[in-house]
């Protein structure tokens, strides 16, 4: 490994006190801060990609694949039973609707 040739710092290796020197011109020097945002920007965006691709691939090979199993699909036929549960529930949820609509039916407002 290099070590500098500085006064400062002869037996540190070139790559730590490169790193220090960096750290600590983070946010004084506008120069640093431009590589670092980009630097971080460009890391971002490729893991992005990457995470993207992976989730796009694995989609993928769940539509192609016959991931829709045909005893589940026949399991789950609608019974009448249900069925006429299911519209009473929405008749009654039309009544309540219905019912609000026809206006506001509590106690007078005393100022009027």
């Amino acid at each position: 490994m290099f070590h500098s040739t500085s006064s400062k710092a002869p037996n540190i290796p070139l790559s730590v006190s490169t790193w220090k020197a960096f750290k600590h011109r983070i946010g004084r020097d506008p120069f640093n801060d431009w590589v670092l945002i980009l630097f971080l920007a460009v890391v971002l965006v490729i893991v992005s990609v990457i995470v993207s691709v992976n989730l796009y691939f694995n989609v993928q090979e769940k539509i192609n694949g016959n991931s829709v199993d045909q005893d589940s699909f026949q399991a789950s036929i609608i019974k009448p039973d249900s069925l006429t549960k299911l519209l009473s529930d929405f008749n009654d949820r039309a009544k309540k609707y219905s019912s609000l609509l026809q206006g506001y039916v509590g106690p007078r407002d005393p100022s009027l």
